[in-house]
């Protein structure tokens, strides 16, 4: 559709793009003249598609001055589960371990995964545990907002029940939460399947009467040298509910070097409408899938950027942090001194809270 007054498109260019796990397999390019405030289709002819990976369909609109914009369609082609292979539980008074050939799980009752070991190489650092609070932005303390029963939240868990269901393909750990200042539980499971994967469910029973939520997920702990990060969503630069308009690709980047030195420490380097992602040393691959996610990989924890008032106050860290989340409040932006973020970018609470995403560990060839 031709939405200018006077000008035709006739010098204008139409580059068409079919990706597959980040690679280009069909590229094309079209004109056409399209008169003013008219519209005309264009039929283009794609690759049928039947091998799995992750695909982009993608049609750009390019004027002697560049690409003005762009047109994509997301989708997957999803792979045969992995094989199964001998699981063998054993199950303590505190703790329950899960082995496999080269990879052991081990739950602590009180606390949850506490340990994921490859090859007798630890990954964790400490358990992951459920998030709901981000280092607080410009605009966020501009509009006086604090969040502080979510900070606490996320601070503050005190499991108060655990139980195991096992049949034979499964070992599920449930945990109940108890979060501090909200005063309500969140559920966290843990499946464990014989194919070695972990299926990771997070719950919370809607309450539209709650504070506003910043973010609804996971964190991660591993170890430093888990430094490459990579993810197919929304990117290269940052991008929030509100501040999405980005091409979906397969992104990289490095822990040590993506962090965003704004005037005072804050939330930066979220990616929206993430698929997967992973961290990787040299030779493990922590891999992170979802059906839609946000996902993050910092250095820095969000109360090392609560604490600090400049960047070089940010303490020498030995962690990898890693954030998936269902979903990240928007940032605002109208003005820095008193605006809200807007009723549609915030998280919806009068509706019960579930995010569900799959951890597997691979190697590096």
């Amino acid at each position: 559709k031709n939405k200018n007054l006077f000008y035709d498109l006739s010098k204008d260019t139409f580059i068409f793009e079919l990706k597959q796990n980040g690679l280009v397999i069909q590229s094309g390019i079209f004109k056409t003249s399209v008169e003013p405030g008219t519209t005309k289709t264009m039929p283009v002819q794609f690759k049928q598609i039947n091998t799995p990976g992750y695909y982009t369909k993608t049609i750009y609109y390019k004027t002697p001055l560049g690409i003005q914009s762009f047109d994509q369609q997301v989708f997957e082609v999803k792979q045969d589960q992995p094989k199964e292979k001998a699981m063998l539980v054993v199950e303590g008074k505190e703790t329950i371990g899960i082995q496999f050939i080269d990879t052991e799980y081990l739950f602590d009752k009180r606390k949850g995964l506490v340990s994921i070991q490859v090859n007798d190489e630890e990954i964790l650092k400490q358990a992951p545990k459920p998030i709901f609070y981000r280092a607080l932005t410009d605009n966020d303390r501009g509009a006086k907002q604090t969040y502080a029963n979510w900070l606490n939240a996320s601070l503050f868990q005190n499991v108060v029940s655990f139980k195991m269901i096992r049949n034979s393909k499964c070992a599920q750990m449930i945990y109940t939460i108890q979060l501090e200042s909200i005063e309500e539980e969140c559920k966290l499971v843990y499946t464990v399947y014989n194919n070695q994967s972990i299926q990771i469910q997070l719950h919370l029973d809607k309450n539209s009467q709650r504070q506003t939520l910043p973010l609804f997920g996971i964190e991660f702990a591993l170890k430093e040298e888990f430094k490459n990060f990579a993810y197919f969503g929304k990117g290269e630069k940052d991008t929030y509910i509100d501040r999405d308009h980005a091409l979906t690709d397969f992104y990289f980047e490095n822990v040590d070097t993506n962090y965003i030195p704004y005037l005072k420490p804050q939330e930066h380097g979220n990616h929206t409408d993430c698929k997967w992602c992973s961290l990787s040393n040299d030779t493990i691959q922590v891999n992170i899938k979802s059906e839609k996610m946000e996902c993050m990989a910092s250095k820095y924890s969000f109360m090392h950027l609560y604490n600090a008032n400049h960047t070089f106050e940010l303490p020498q860290t030995n962690t990898t942090h890693l954030r998936i989340t269902k979903q990240q409040m928007g940032v605002g932006g109208i003005n820095s001194w008193g605006a809200k973020v807007q009723p549609q970018y915030l998280i919806d609470q009068s509706k019960n809270l579930d995010f569900t995403c799959t951890l597997y560990i691979s190697k590096k060839d």
